[in-house]
């Protein structure tokens, strides 16, 4: 989120979000995330809004 440029440590979060973003750095993700892992990432709640609609994201073999 861009306002954690605003906590301590903020800056560095930013910067990890970007390399990711920009560069597609895997080393910038949890440990558990494996760079080549199809992995998905939803807010609940958001998620539950797609559910049954056709925005529902395929999740096959996830």
């Amino acid at each position: 989120m861009p306002s954690d440029i605003l906590r301590d440590g903020g800056e560095a979060a930013v910067m990890r979000a970007l390399a990711y973003l920009v560069d597609g750095a895997p080393d910038v993700l949890e440990p558990s995330v494996l760079a080549r892992t199809a992995t998905v990432a939803f807010n609940m709640a958001v998620l539950s809004h797609l559910l049954g609609t056709p925005l529902q994201p395929d999740l096959t073999g996830h």
